[in-house]
């Protein structure tokens, strides 16, 4: 997906961002009924895989190189959504892709 090709190809950069939209408002929603008291077993189990999934995805987006990095800019709305969550480990692996975002963008003007 993010190619020496595909890195302009706009249906690759609305794959990810669909992609990305769907996996982070999930952990949102599992999050916020395991904040509220009422998740099963079962849900917690979910929002333990889910944070995994997040974490693991966040990390590989932070270790991208610049180039990458600035074709999936546009997730900033959709990464800035994770600040506020309870797991320490989601903020801080999105604290360190926004910056990366950020850093990139204030390099290129």
């Amino acid at each position: 997906m993010f190619g020496s090709n595909s890195t302009n190809d706009k249906m690759s950069k609305s794959l990810l961002r669909d992609e990305m939209d769907s996996l982070i408002n999930a952990y949102l929603k599992k999050e916020a009924v395991s904040a509220n008291g009422t998740a099963t077993p079962g849900q917690v189990l979910e929002l333990e895989h889910v944070t995994k999934m997040v974490c693991n995805l966040l990390e590989g987006i932070a270790n991208l190189d610049s180039s990458r990095l600035s074709s999936i800019s546009s997730l900033t709305r959709t990464l800035s959504a994770c600040i506020q969550t309870d797991d320490r480990g989601v903020r801080k692996a999105v604290h360190k892709v926004l910056q990366r975002i950020f850093q990139h963008n204030e390099e290129e003007e």
